[in-house]
């Protein structure tokens, strides 16, 4: 509830050189004792019941405990230099050994949420190295088809680097013969889609 919530207000820092984002505690306790957290616990028992600043300041103790979020000292901004950019630096940040809760200190988040599609992705790659590992286990047709499509793959490979080689040989003699010379499918090594790389079939 409170990593990505706008009363929050996150600031970027940096502790140990790397970029975090850290927030005040008068902030979570007011996101806890807000109608939006009230309507969330109503609905979710294991939530934890926030009636009043204290029982706040209770389950906000809850995030250094479980090291989703650590109380930290906000050191002083550098100046900047003449000429520098005047892009505001990120403000460095030091944990603090004493972890209180208070409206005036300040604290860093350690959780990150994982979007979904990225756990899915995640998923995708561990069964593909499963069924990898498995492959001597497979069908015996299956293990044919997948042994004559990597047969396919290799002569699609051995097709663009002849195409390669005969395209330069082609702008070599065609650079003297017909100045500037002639490119053979002049896009096949350019950021384009596939069926693009192939058009147009030749260009100066």
């Amino acid at each position: 509830f409170l990593r990505h919530n706008a009363l929050l207000k996150n600031k970027s820092g940096v502790l140990d050189g790397k970029r975090v984002e850290y927030f005040k505690g008068k902030n979570a306790l007011k996101a806890l004792q807000s109608d939006a957290y009230q309507a969330l616990s109503a609905k979710n028992p294991t939530l934890p019941k926030i009636t009043n600043l204290q029982e706040a300041g209770e389950a906000m103790r809850l995030l250094p405990i479980h090291l989703l979020a650590l109380r930290v000292d906000l050191l002083e901004k550098e100046k900047a230099k003449k000429g520098a950019s005047q892009a505001k630096p990120s403000r460095k940040v030091q944990i603090n050994r004493q972890q209180e809760i208070s409206e005036e200190h300040s604290y860093v988040w350690f959780y990150e949420y994982i979007p979904l599609t990225t756990k899915l992705a995640g998923l995708g790659l561990l069964v593909i190295v499963l069924l990898i590992i498995m492959y001597p286990l497979w069908p015996t047709r299956m293990r044919f088809g997948v042994y004559y499509l990597s047969w396919i793959a290799l002569g699609f490979v051995a097709l663009l680097m002849a195409i390669a080689v005969v395209r330069l040989i082609l702008y070599l003699i065609t650079m003297f013969a017909a100045p500037p010379g002639i490119w053979l499918y002049p896009n096949l090594f350019e950021d384009v889609g596939f069926f693009d790389s192939f058009r147009p079939l030749w260009a100066w």
